[in-house]
């Protein structure tokens, strides 16, 4: 009796170097890693480096900031009366806990601008408009905006008219888990007019990744300072990601993320923290392939 031998059927896919090829009989050709990767590298088309002007603003004064100052001020009021002086550590101690026990306040959620704040968003408007006549700038074309309250509302003041603005979690302030600093869920703040024209689609897909926007503010952690100047790095991924046509765009953030921008990544360790409502501008060449920022020179 004929033996019969059964043979394995392969198919006609692709695993890792291993091709298979249709003809009968089967036939196995192996690849050297070598050359597939010499062959993928060889069909990329590397970018060019991308110049682009960067304009860095932070928000106008929130609710919570003139707490903070309030609280600071009669600490400090409350030291000189008992006979401490101003600089002592135990004055600048009293001070500094002050300010951190405003921030607990439940009523200081996702913190909005305060009338100062919003004056001080209307000025930046003027102030962006006078720095591009002035010093002959590229208006931005593209805007990025932090997805806090103060931020939001920041941006809209600045730029009323523009349809480019682009709502991004990578921006927001340092996490602290504590009320101002959390911001709302992506539904109420899309509910908003004022937001209505901001695109909000990357925080969608964030709060459907984690079900609910409660269980992923749970699940973030409190950051020190390294941490956000490592998160800071995020910035150039989202640089490279706009149109290689756009060469001027606006990043409106929070002091904390700007300060760690500029002194990190920037290499401004000497770098002043930033005003509300302050504008400073960078001329950054980016290799968009490597996401590598080969030089960011302040110009204003």
């Amino acid at each position: 009796m004929a033996t019969v031998q059964n043979t394995p059927q392969l198919r006609g896919e692709e695993v890792g170097s291993l091709q298979t090829m249709a003809p009968s009989p089967p036939q196995m050709v192996f690849q050297s890693p070598s050359i597939i990767l010499h062959k993928q590298l060889s069909e990329v088309e590397e970018k060019p480096p991308l110049d682009l002007t960067l304009f860095l603003i932070r928000h106008g004064e929130a609710s919570h900031n003139v707490l903070e100052k309030l609280a600071k001020e009669e600490a400090l009021q409350q030291a000189l009366k008992e006979g401490l002086k101003a600089d002592d550590d135990l004055t600048k101690e009293r001070v500094e806990l002050a300010r951190q026990r405003v921030l607990l306040d439940d009523n200081l959620f996702d913190a909005p601008l305060s009338d100062l704040g919003k004056e001080e968003a209307r000025g930046a408007r003027a102030a962006l408009a006078s720095l591009s006549d002035a010093e002959n700038l590229p208006f931005p074309e593209e805007i990025l905006v932090s997805p806090l309250t103060r931020t939001l509302e920041t941006a809209n003041l600045v730029f009323p008219h523009h349809s480019n603005v682009h709502v991004r979690e990578e921006l927001r302030e340092r996490c602290t888990g504590k009320p101002p600093d959390t911001r709302s869920p992506t539904d109420q703040l899309r509910s908003r007019i004022s937001f209505s024209r901001f695109s909000m689609d990357r925080l969608a897909e964030l709060t459907t990744l984690q079900h609910s926007q409660q269980q992923y503010e749970k699940q973030k952690k409190e950051e020190n300072k390294s941490m956000l100047r490592e998160r800071t790095r995020q910035l150039f991924r989202l640089l490279a990601e706009c149109p290689p046509t756009q060469k001027s765009i606006a990043v409106v953030t929070h002091k904390a993320y700007l300060r760690e921008l500029e002194r990190g990544p920037f290499g401004n360790p000497e770098s002043p923290e930033f005003k509300n409502g302050e504008i400073r501008v960078y001329k950054i060449r980016l290799h968009p392939e490597t996401e590598f920022i080969e030089h960011a020179s302040r110009i204003v």
